[in-house]
């Protein structure tokens, strides 16, 4: 028993670390928490019950080193908080296995999107024409579903649409991923929390693992800036995608 939960607390501490710097780290949680032992569902909501602490830290954390566009974050968290609960309460009757194929061609995509844009999310770009901020705000209607169903790469999207229809940049994106994951979360743990399937011991292990990895990350994200979180990036988003479509 303490192993296993030393083993998650050093998992929690790497994907507090990664929730922060690229997201997509319930990809990696999610598995790892099965290998230690838990079934599915119970995996994604101990996760998800974690990822609360991770939130709370790295947006305290990151507020202390870079500025806040709360202008995007109040709107974008309501919507995905709201449309996340309904994600939530699905994934109780549909195993997510069913979506994971769809997400990963979506990514795959996202990814070539990325890499053709070379100069998108390392600079703020200002005047964007009201049609892209309407698109990002609807679409988040979809990535927080996503966010309350699964949660694996429901940050990748959150970060294309913060980047290509805000404007903004990637150190910009790794704080509101914050502010919006904590509406998720907290919207999913409800529903998890009453349906009894978070295993409560885990989530105080992968919970401090988080609260480190989440901590440390904001400094390092800043002083190495957009451009290699950029690359970080575009490797998660490609690692991603080839986990929910061939394995």
């Amino acid at each position: 028993m303490f192993l296993t939960l030393f083993l998650t607390f050093l998992l929690g501490v790497i994907i507090g670390f990664l929730a922060i710097l690229t997201g997509g780290a319930g990809l990696l949680s999610v598995p790892g928490l099965m290998l230690l032992g838990l079934p599915p569902h119970v995996a994604i909501a101990t996760n998800k019950a974690g990822a609360v602490v991770i939130m709370i830290v790295g947006g305290w954390s990151f507020s202390k080193v870079h500025d806040v566009q709360w202008r995007v974050a109040i709107p974008t968290t309501i919507i995905a908080t709201i449309s996340s609960f309904f994600g939530a309460r699905v994934l109780l009757d549909i195993p997510p296995e069913y979506l994971e194929r769809l997400v990963g061609a979506i990514l795959l995509i996202l990814l070539v999107v990325m890499i053709t844009f070379r100069a998108q999310g390392l600079e703020r770009v200002e005047n964007l024409p009201s049609w892209k901020k309407w698109l990002g705000y609807l679409l988040f209607i979809p990535v927080g579903f996503w966010g309350g169903f699964f949660g694996g790469g429901y940050a990748l999207f959150a970060a294309y649409i913060f980047i290509f229809l805000f404007g903004l940049t990637f150190l910009d994106s790794c704080f509101l991923k914050l502010i919006n994951g904590l509406g998720i979360a907290i919207s999913s743990v409800l529903v998890f929390a009453a349906a009894g399937i978070i295993d409560w011991p885990s989530v105080a292990a992968i919970g401090c693992g988080n609260a480190i990895g989440s901590y440390i990350c904001p400094r390092i994200a800043v002083s190495i800036g957009n451009k290699w979180i950029r690359v970080a990036f575009i490797f998660m988003v490609a690692a991603s995608a080839i986990k929910f479509l061939f394995f």
